[in-house]
């Protein structure tokens, strides 16, 4: 089974991109890649420590996809370890490269760049999913900044959200509420490690219910479920 990737390793894993797309192409001339979702979050914080894969845009070039297949299978990596799926989901804005920024640049032709800080938060508040770490990056992102004495606001967030999609109009109150008040509280402090456990009860309870009533479960109901399940 492929490796999941890890924090540890994956500057190693984004070099070996950038060596095979340069003997690929032979070019001189930098391209260019933007980290989001898990593995903006390891790069840019301690409190992610792996990731089933990196969401990432400007990856459709051929010669990314080739390279990035010779990474996979050079460190038992998943074949598509490094991919844009997230751009067909609601928290894609084509404005997220905008307001990245510069990480590395390996081999002196491919730039990578991350969201982070309020940005990618607002991607995490858009996303909203009790059964996958959402809420607790969110908090722990917060947390980061403001062990730092870097405190990120909620004006930062309304800000960054107005910036990326234009309106609150895809976040729920739910989950817009829950920010505001971790941010008030600083609740973010003590709540982190119990999020983390509930996400993860959320969706071995999920597992479950899929495993005994096949196809019931759809991204329609899949909140409903979810309620009941609590």
């Amino acid at each position: 089974m492929p490796n999941d990737i890890q924090k540890n390793q994956i500057d190693i894993y984004l070099k070996a991109l950038a060596n095979e797309f340069k003997r690929i192409t032979s070019r001189k001339v930098k391209a260019e890649i933007t980290i989001v979702g898990g593995g903006a979050l390891m790069l840019n914080y301690d409190f992610r420590m792996n990731s089933v894969d990196i969401d990432a845009f400007n990856t459709s070039e051929e010669a990314v996809k080739t390279a990035a297949l010779k990474v996979a299978e050079r460190f038992d990596l998943p074949a598509d370890w490094l991919n844009d799926d997230f751009k067909k989901t609601k928290s894609y804005s084509p404005q997220l490269r905008t307001y990245s920024k510069h990480y590395k640049t390996f081999s002196n032709v491919l730039e990578f760049r991350t969201v982070n800080r309020e940005y990618l938060i607002a991607m995490k508040m858009v996303s909203g999913r009790k059964y996958k770490r959402d809420f607790s990056d969110i908090l722990g992102i917060l947390n980061a900044h403001y062990q730092n004495g870097d405190e990120i606001t909620f004006k930062d967030i309304d800000k960054a959200v107005k910036n990326l999609y234009g309106s609150w109009d895809r976040i729920t109150d739910e989950i817009k509420e829950r920010t505001k008040a971790a941010i008030d509280s600083k609740s973010f402090i003590k709540e982190y490690e119990k999020q983390v456990q509930n996400e993860q009860k959320i969706k071995a309870e999920l597992i479950s219910f899929d495993e005994r009533y096949p196809d019931a479960l759809t991204e329609d109901n899949l909140d409903e479920i979810i309620n009941l399940l609590e």
